[in-house]
């Protein structure tokens, strides 16, 4: 896992920490935890094509 910031915003590239989205989703695993711990605003992950994002509460 490397966690990168930059212009305020920070980006984890996580490898096999996950394979689906769905697993960041619902964390089961120390990894997929620590992950969601980060508050990235994206993360990237090695099945994937496109980065996960957590979703936005809208009753924020």
């Amino acid at each position: 896992m490397v966690v990168v910031e930059t212009d305020g915003r920070r980006v984890v590239i996580a490898g096999d920490t996950a394979v689906f989205f769905a697993e960041l989703d619902e964390p089961r695993t120390e990894g997929q935890r620590l992950v969601r711990a980060l508050d990235a605003a994206e993360v990237w992950l090695s099945h994937e094509h496109e980065p996960w994002r957590p979703q936005v509460d809208q009753n924020d």
